[in-house]
């Protein structure tokens, strides 16, 4: 049985980005089992592994676990859920790790199993908007009132607001912070909220998104918490734990050099995704690979003289 579980969740061609998270994860020295959630098709990349069982490929002395999901609702939200499910079927597991499908990690795995300990409690990254939120801002009366409605006492005064991109647990708190947040995700839909899709053009709001249910959590949690700032995802540009490709569109999404005619220089969250494109997974072809350095380099020379 793996002691460490990484899990995540994709649609679409987020399985190109579930490539450069798993990659990430092996060369930091990971060992253990990846769980990935998906809710169209499995990666034409599986192809390069053999099967270990019905739904395990071998990768890298790791497993990889597909599961087909198709939650009625947007996939951010069904993290908790997910995470809940996965807790009860592997007790034995002393980690579990949620990454979206658009980080990569950059710090060494000794790092993240460190960090990820029954005295640290729930472990997570500042926002890239405002990682510092008052403890006496509205939105908290609401999530306050949301945790009650689920059973629970949201009585933290921290200033802390998290990016849902990325959460640590171990075996100690798993259970009990699936629980919680799957608790509030669910309350939030029993009283009128949408999980079909985020309303961030709406921020206005206390919820529009999976990430004001963490925070919601967060603030009802009663055991220690770990956190680190906007850095920990290089929201800053100081890259040194993960990195996490907030920008739209995705890394594999775009052409670079058309992006830097428009303005937009490379950024490090592409180069990022890039340097993880290449292996153990294979998901992208070898001629592509070279086509998208010289669409980098490119893309640089150009931004060297345009820029907004």
């Amino acid at each position: 049985m793996a002691k460490n579980v990484i899990y995540s969740l994709y649609e679409k061609d987020y399985h190109q980005g579930i490539g450069a998270l798993i990659n990430s994860a092996i060369r930091a020295g990971f060992r253990g089992r990846f769980v990935i959630g998906y809710r169209d098709d499995l990666p034409p990349w599986l192809q390069q592994f053999q099967k270990s069982g019905d739904r395990t490929w071998s990768v890298a002395e790791c497993e990889l676990e597909f599961c087909h999901v198709n939650p009625a609702m947007h996939l951010g939200y069904y993290k908790p859920i997910f995470g809940r499910e996965l807790a009860q079927k592997f007790p034995e597991a002393e980690r579990f790790l949620y990454f979206d499908p658009d980080i990569v990690l950059i710090a060494p795995w000794e790092f993240f199993e460190a960090w990820i300990s029954p005295k640290h409690g729930p472990c997570v990254c500042g926002d890239v908007n405002f990682s510092s939120l008052s403890s006496l801002h509205p939105w908290r009366n609401e999530w306050q009132a949301l945790a009650q409605k689920s059973g629970l006492e949201a009585r933290r005064s921290d200033n802390f607001y998290p990016n849902s991109g990325f959460i640590g647990v171990s075996c100690s708190h798993a259970k009990q912070f699936f629980a919680a947040w799957s608790s509030i995700t669910e309350a939030f839909a029993a009283n009128g909220g949408s999980t079909k899709s985020f309303l961030m053009e709406e921020r206005w709001r206390a919820v529009v998104s999976d990430q004001d249910l963490l925070a919601a959590t967060l603030q009802a949690w009663e055991g220690p918490i770990s956190a680190l700032g906007p850095e920990g995802m290089g929201f800053h540009g100081d890259f040194k734990f993960l990195c996490h490709a907030v920008e739209k569109p995705k890394p594999w999404q775009k052409c670079y050099a058309i992006e830097a005619i428009k303005g937009n220089a490379p950024s490090q969250a592409l180069k990022h995704w890039l340097k993880f494109s290449g292996g153990p997974i294979e998901f992208s072809p070898k001629l592509r690979r070279r086509t998208s350095g010289i669409d980098l380099k490119l893309a640089t020379l150009i931004s060297r003289f345009w820029r907004r």
